[in-house]
C-alpha cells in the first residue's frame, strides 16, 4: 500500500486514490511518465538529461512500482538548494550535500545506478556520494516520472558492460587471479565478470571504504587519496574555496579535533603543521577512511636524529636520510620515544617521551626510538620516585597540580606555583627535572615499546 505521507511534498502532482496512484489520477500536465525497460535491476544505469529547471521551481524525478508507489524520488529545489531525497517506503527526507550548481541550472544530466545496495548517483558526469540514497524496499521499478519544470526532461536506462577496474576499496576480495576486476556484488567480493545481474554492479574506480560508526575527538582516520574528489567534498560541505584548504591532507592521516555536526569534522593535519600553516581544516565524512596504526621501533648504531629532521613539540617527522628514508615510512610519523642509558637520580636506563629539551640534551648517542604513525600515547610508565626538584616537590606534586604535561611541557599551574616558565628551570642539584623523571611529564620509566625493530647499521 502506498505511504500518503510524501505524496504532496515530494512530487506536488498526484491525487490520492485509496492510497495508491494509478494513471488516471496523474495530471500529465505536470509530469511525463517514462517507463523503464523490464525493469530496474541492479547494475542498471537511469539518464535524466533536461535542458535546466523552470526558474523559481522546484523539479522532481521518482522511480515508481507497478503499482505506482515512490521508490525514490529526488527533488531538485532551486529556492531552498537542497536536492531533497525520499522514499514513500520510509516517510524520511533526506537533505545531506546542499547544491551542486553554481548560479542558474543550465543543461544537466543527472545518473541513477541502481546497486546492491543503493541508488548511486552522479551529476553532470562527476560523482557525488554524497546524494546516494540506500534502498528503502525491494519492490521492482518499473516507472520514471518526471516533473514537467525539468525543462524538455528525458530518461533513458541503460545496461552498460563493465570495463572499470575497481578500486581496492570496492572489494574486500578480487577473484580474478591476475587482480583485473571490474564488477562486485552485495558482499564486496569483485570478478573480472562485463555483465551484471541481480546483486552485482559495475566498479566505478573509486575509493568507496569510509568510516562506519560514530568518530570521536583524538580518532585518527585516513583522507582518502584523489585529491580532486577531496577538493570536491569540502567545496560542497565548506562552501567554495575549501577544497584548496583540504588538499594537502589527501592520503593522508589526520586527528578529529571537533565534532561539528552534519557528518562534518574538524581536523588536525600534520602536513599544515610542519609547514606552519592554519593546521586544523573541516573535512566531510564522505573522504574519510579508517586508520590502522604502524609503530616501528628504531636501532642503529648511529646516531639516528642525524638521519631524522624533527617539527615542534609533536615530534613529527618532516623529512628523512639514510636508512630511514631508504625504509620509506618516516616521513609524517612521530617520534614516540627515546630509549637513553641513564635517566633520572638512579641512573637506570630507560624509555622517555619526546621533549625539545630531552632530545637536544641527550650526550650520548640516540640509537634507539620508537615512532608511530599517529601522535598517541606511550607504554606505561613508573615515577623515579627518588627524584625531588629544587623546592622539593615530588613527581605526586606534578602528578596531581597537573604542573605539566606530556613532551616536557609546563602549565600555567606550574608557573603560578614555583615562579619558573619551564620545567628545567626547577632542576635539583644534580640537574634532573621532571621531564626526565615524571611520568606526567614525559619521564620517568616506561615500558619498553613492541618489539617490531628496523636494525640499522
Amino acid at each position: 500500500m502506498f505511504r500518503s505521507l510524501c505524496c504532496v511534498a515530494l512530487l506536488g502532482l498526484w491525487r490520492p486514490a485509496c492510497g495508491q496512484y494509478t494513471p488516471p489520477d496523474i495530471d500529465f500536465d505536470k509530469v511525463e511518465i517514462w517507463p523503464l525497460s523490464g525493469g530496474v535491476r541492479d547494475g542498471v544505469n537511469v539518464r535524466l538529461s533536461a535542458k535546466g529547471i523552470t526558474p523559481g521551481e522546484s523539479a522532481t524525478i521518482a522511480f515508481l512500482t507497478a503499482n505506482y508507489e515512490v521508490v525514490f524520488s529526488m527533488e531538485f529545489d532551486s529556492a531552498s538548494g537542497h536536492i531533497k531525497r525520499s522514499s514513500s517506503f520510509s516517510g524520511v527526507e533526506e537533505l545531506r550535500g546542499g547544491w551542486p550548481w553554481v548560479g542558474d541550472v543550465g543543461d544537466m544530466t543527472v545518473d541513477f545506478l541502481r546497486t546492491p545496495g543503493s541508488w548511486d548517483v552522479t551529476i553532470d558526469g562527476t560523482r557525488m556520494p554524497w546524494f546516494d540514497f540506500s534502498h528503502q524496499t525491494t519492490e521492482s521499478v518499473v516507472y520514471a516520472a518526471v516533473h514537467a519544470t525539468l525543462v524538455d526532461g528525458e530518461v533513458v536506462d541503460t545496461r552498460s558492460d563493465c570495463a572499470v577496474e575497481c578500486h581496492p576499496d570496492e572489494c574486500l576480495s578480487c577473484s580474478d587471479p591476475a587482480g583485473k576486476c571490474v564488477s562486485y556484488n552485495a558482499e564486496f567480493s569483485c570478478s573480472n565478470a562485463t555483465e551484471t545481474d541481480t546483486g552485482t554492479s559495475c566498479c566505478d574506480g573509486n575509493q568507496a571504504t569510509q568510516v562506519s560508526g560514530s568518530l570521536q575527538v583524538g580518532d585518527w582516520v585516513t583522507v582518502f587519496t584523489d585529491t580532486a574528489f577531496v577538493a570536491l567534498a569540502c567545496d560542497t560541505f565548506g562552501g567554495t574555496g575549501s577544497g584548496a584548504q583540504c588538499t594537502p591532507a589527501a592520503g593522508h592521516k589526520v586527528q578529529i579535533k571537533t565534532i561539528l555536526g552534519g557528518d562534518l569534522f574538524a581536523a588536525w593535519v600534520p602536513q599544515l603543521y610542519a609547514v606552519g600553516e592554519t593546521d586544523t581544516i573541516n573535512l566531510p565524512l564522505d573522504v574519510l577512511a579508517p586508520s590502522v596504526q604502524q609503530s616501528k621501533t628504531l636501532i642503529a648504531s648511529a646516531d639516528l636524529r642525524t638521519q631524522l629532521t624533527v617539527k615542534g613539540n609533536r615530534a613529527l617527522i618532516t623529512s628523512a636520510t639514510g636508512d630511514a628514508a631508504t625504509a620509506g615510512y618516516a616521513q609524517w610519523w612521530f617520534i614516540n620515544m627515546l630509549y637513553v642509558p641513564v635517566a633520572g637520580p638512579r641512573d637506570l636506563p630507560s624509555w622517555v617521551s619526546y621533549s625539545h629539551a630531552l632530545y637536544a640534551s641527550v650526550n650520548r648517542q640516540a640509537t634507539q626510538m620508537y615512532i608511530v604513525d599517529e601522535d598517541v600515547g606511550h607504554t606505561s610508565c613508573s615515577d623515579d620516585d627518588g627524584f625531588v626538584d629544587k623546592f622539593d616537590n615530588n613527581c605526586t606534586a606534578y602528578t596531581q597540580g597537573v604542573w605539566c604535561e606530556d613532551h616536557g611541557l609546563a602549565t600555567a599551574a606550574f608557573k603560578n606555583a614555583t615562579g619558573e616558565d619551564v620545567l628545567s628551570g626547577a632542576s635539583n642539584a644534580d640537574g634532573w627535572y621532571a621531564t626526565w623523571t615524571c611520568c606526567q611529564c614525559g619521564g620517568g620509566f616506561h615500558a619498553d615499546p613492541a618489539p617490531t625493530a628496523l636494525l640499522f647499521q
